[in-house]
Parts: C-alpha cells; structure tokens; sequence
C-alpha cells in the first residue's frame, strides 16, 4: 500500500528544528513546474534503453501526462510491456516502451512523495482459488485486492513508525 503526501502533510512533517533550508512546499512546486516543462516538451526526451528493475524513469499515466516512476518488471517481450511505478503516488501500469522515457537528471534531486506502508493484519489469503494475479506481487490475486480496496475504502487511516 502506498500513501501520498500533499503539500499541506509534507508540511507537517518537517521538524521545527530542520535546518536544511528546504521547504517542503517550494520541492513541491519546483518538481510540478520541471514535469509540467518536460509534458511540453516531450519531444526533447530520449527514450529509455535500460530497463533494469528499479531503473527511474518518466511514464505515462491515463491522463496521457508523463510522472516520476521507476521499472518494476518486464512482463511481456513482443510487444514489449513494463510495469512502472509511479513514484510520487505509488500507482502502477503497465507500458509499452513507447511510453517510458529517460528522466532528466533535473528530477533526480526531489524525494519521492509516495510513502509504502504496511497495513497490519493484511495478508493474502492463503488460497483464495483466484487465478488473476497481481502481476507485481502475484501472492495477491485481483479479487483479494478489489475486496480491500473496498473495505478501505473512505476510512482514515493513521500511521505510525516503528
């Protein structure tokens, strides 16, 4: 399970005592303002070549605008198809390479704004009969998922670290 954090939570969490000149909000902005400049300028980007696992990259999401994101797997090679992690939200899809490109060293330097966590008490069931998988975590299959999706869904959630 990921979590992203909005500015206004990126806010909170910043010590008082933080004395790395850095303010969560201007990361915030500068990384919106250079990934809407590389969305008006797609045609400057190179393609990605190196497709490593965990390799950072820009991928398309639905809304046909390029995100952060990093290779998770190759799971098809004709065509060519590549789960991608979007970093900043922790949403996942899959790509053909036509649609995953390098990432300009400029987006580097900001931390990513998804945070995984781990829910206690959820696992996957042992043996739930399903055959669709989650292609990146294959212990889960597609039914477990929507059925968790649903119970968490709209409930409020508190984390802690440990």
């Amino acid at each position: 399970l990921f979590i992203s954090l909005n500015s206004n939570e990126c806010m909170n969490l910043l010590s008082d005592t933080d004395d790395s000149g850095l303010s969560c909000n201007s990361h915030v902005d500068s990384l919106e303002s250079e990934l809407h400049n590389c969305n008006q300028n797609t045609e400057a980007l190179l393609p990605l070549h190196d497709f490593r696992s965990e390799m950072p990259c820009l991928a398309q999401y639905t809304d046909e605008q390029l995100y952060r994101a990093k290779l998770i797997s190759i799971v098809l090679y004709d065509p060519v198809k590549i789960i991608v992690q979007h970093v900043d939200y922790g949403s996942s899809a899959t790509l053909t390479t036509d649609r995953i490109f390098q990432i300009p060293v400029s987006l580097m330097q900001y931390p990513t704004r998804a945070l995984k966590v781990k829910l206690k008490g959820f696992k996957p069931p042992l043996d739930d009969g399903e055959t669709t998988r989650i292609p990146y975590r294959p212990a889960w299959s597609m039914e477990a998922l929507y059925v968790m999706m649903d119970y968490l869904d709209g409930k409020q959630l508190y984390a802690s670290t440990v």
